[in-house]
């Protein structure tokens, strides 16, 4: 995963400078040397996980995290997030719909308040760095 903002705090599109810059690398050119290896390993067989499109992501936006923005609609609206105690949410960003200690993940999936979370979501603007380790899929939705 790639160092980004904590969940449930207030968006900031400067986090990395601030309270939490602890977890940003004090290395770009490292940390891209780093990933360049990663690719070289998973090329040659390692079991890494992450798709190659996923590492260079990576080092896009590392390189300039405020440039790395969505250019498709999100893709968050298709997986379920859940939280250390059981809060459910389909992007942190967005309200909770409910707690897997108390409410069924299938009717949460088909509840009306997911679906208006959804359609809140395809509007989405935020340059938000989820996707990069959410539910990445290919090059979706970033360029790099």
């Amino acid at each position: 995963m790639a160092a980004m903002q904590p969940n449930n705090t207030n968006p900031d599109p400067n986090w990395y400078k601030g309270e939490f810059s602890y977890l940003w690398p004090k290395d770009i050119k490292n940390t891209h040397s780093v990933i360049d290896r990663l690719i070289e390993f998973k090329n040659r067989g390692y079991k890494i996980v992450n798709q190659i499109s996923q590492l260079k992501a990576f080092k896009s936006y590392f390189a300039n995290p405020q440039r790395f923005v969505k250019t498709a609609e999100c893709n968050l609206s298709h997986a379920l997030h859940i939280s250390s105690v059981g809060d459910v949410f389909i992007c942190y960003q967005w309200t909770k719909l409910g707690n897997i200690k108390s409410d069924r993940l299938e009717e949460l999936w088909h509840s009306d308040k997911t679906e208006a979370v959804r359609k809140d979501i395809s509007k989405c603007k935020m340059n938000c760095h989820f996707s990069i380790n959410c539910f990445f899929e290919g090059d979706f939705p970033f360029s790099f």
